[in-house]
Formats: C-alpha cells, sequence, structure tokens
C-alpha cells in the first residue's frame, strides 16, 4: 500500500500555507478556492495546482485530485512527486488504465528516469498485481544502475516498491499451501 507518511508540502509560499491551514482545519473547500484565486493571477510552475491537488488527496477525492495534479504533471513533466500522487489518485478513482498510460509516456519521454517504472510498480502492487509489479520493478532497477543521477523522491518510490514487493513475498510464504493430494 502507498505510506500516506510520504505526503510532505513543497515549499514555503504563505499562501499555500495559508490553504493548508484551512485544510487541516476541515475546510477543503475554502483551502481549494484560496488556491484556485493564486493559481489565476500567476502558477508559472504549476505549485498551486499541485497544491489543490494534493489537499484534494488527502481529503480522498480522487478524481478532482488526480485533475489537478495531471494539469500540474503538464505544466512540469517528469516531476516524481506529481506523478506518483497523480498515479495513486487516478487508480483510487477506478481510473488506473489511465493512470498507467501516462506512467508510460512519462517513461518513454525521460529514458533516464526511475520515477515513472517505480510509481507503476505501486500502483500495480496497490491493485494487488505482484507478477506485473515485479516486473516493473526490475524494470526500474535496470533503468536506476544505467542512470544513477535521480531525484530523492523518485529513490524513495523506488526504495518502496523493494520494501512492498519483499512484504508480498514474505504474505505469499506464510500463507498455507494447497493440498495437492
Amino acid at each position: 500500500m502507498i505510506r500516506e507518511s510520504m505526503i510532505h508540502w513543497r515549499g514555503t509560499d504563505r499562501i499555500i500555507r495559508k490553504a493548508y491551514e484551512q485544510a487541516a482545519g476541515g475546510k477543503v473547500d475554502d483551502a481549494v478556492a484560496i488556491l484556485r484565486e493564486s493559481s489565476r493571477e500567476s502558477d508559472p510552475d504549476g505549485r498551486y495546482t499541485e497544491a489543490i491537488g494534493m489537499i484534494l488527496y488527502q481529503a480522498g477525492r480522487w478524481s478532482e485530485a488526480a485533475e489537478c495534479l495531471l494539469r500540474a504533471l503538464q505544466i512540469k513533466p517528469g516531476d516524481a512527486q506529481r506523478m506518483f500522487y497523480y498515479a495513486s489518485a487516478s487508480s483510487r478513482a477506478g481510473e488506473w488504465e489511465k493512470a498507467l498510460r501516462i506512467l508510460e509516456e512519462e517513461a518513454h519521454q525521460d529514458t533516464s528516469s526511475v520515477a515513472p517504472i517505480a510509481t507503476k510498480c505501486l500502483i500495480l502492487l496497490e491493485r494487488g498485481e505482484t507478477a506485473a509489479a515485479r516486473e516493473a520493478y526490475k524494470h526500474a532497477q535496470l533503468r536506476f544502475n544505467s542512470h544513477h543521477k535521480q531525484d530523492a523522491y523518485a529513490m524513495g518510490l523506488l526504495e518502496q516498491c523493494a520494501e512492498s514487493l519483499s512484504q508480498a513475498k514474505n504474505e505469499t510464504a506464510t500463507q498455507p499451501q494447497p493440498n495437492p493430494g
């Protein structure tokens, strides 16, 4: 499963901080309104759009979160955190095929990044598709071994894949095996 503790709010922007405080107080719609207003004025790097998506993600509003995070990812392609949360929100909204397609596109656009493949691994694990997740993890490892320059967030995703696959293997090993006779 995706660990909720991985979520962190980037930056020290006072508008974003104010929105997070509103959301923490249960005023998610007010937080979103603050950020939408700011994004209309100026959002060249997509940080307000990303913050809206992250707040909606935390609120469990998966479809809305995915929409915002996809826009933020389009503003800044290759951003590992935006990619991960977009794919996770899409998967949770029942749009996992779309999420996997976007991850494939990201993987083809940046052939050195581990992030889209590690994210795919985690989404597949979340869906219970351990064998496919294991293949994605192997692909991510190969990519990492040939391109050592990765951002810290992408490396965290890869480590989480390894941990989750290890847990899945341990859970399978401890389950009673059927009697063939």
